[in-house]
């Protein structure tokens, strides 16, 4: 089955939540409700942000020594970075979650 993947990504509160529910309504599949940040005050229609895919790119972030209020200083080819290695094993397994849904995304405005 051929898949279709959307990462929905830009700076916080632009409306990344209104969009990945948007698609979420229009069949993406973003996870199950149990795998998606909860709802809090700040936004009551909820996050829309799988907690793994969140989750991963925190500890990628974190490894390039930056952090979602802190854009990384790397080199160009940084996704080839030796300490990356073991996320991208879990990022494979993460995506292999996602097999049998032909539309699927994510949605982390970390994932710039």
């Amino acid at each position: 089955m051929a898949m279709t993947t959307i990462c929905i990504a830009g700076m916080h509160r632009s409306g990344t939540s209104m969009i990945a529910r948007l698609l979420h309504e229009c069949g993406v599949y973003l996870g199950s409700a149990s795998e998606l940040v909860p709802a809090t005050p700040d936004n009551e229609d909820g996050h829309w942000e799988h907690l793994r895919f969140l989750a991963l790119n925190i500890a990628i972030l974190a490894r390039v020594g930056a952090g979602w209020d802190l854009p990384p200083s790397v080199p160009l080819r940084w996704k080839d970075h030796p300490s990356l290695a073991p996320i991208r094993s879990e990022a494979a397994e993460l995506v292999a979650g996602f097999r049998g849904h032909a539309l699927w995304g994510w949605k982390d405005p970390r994932a710039h």
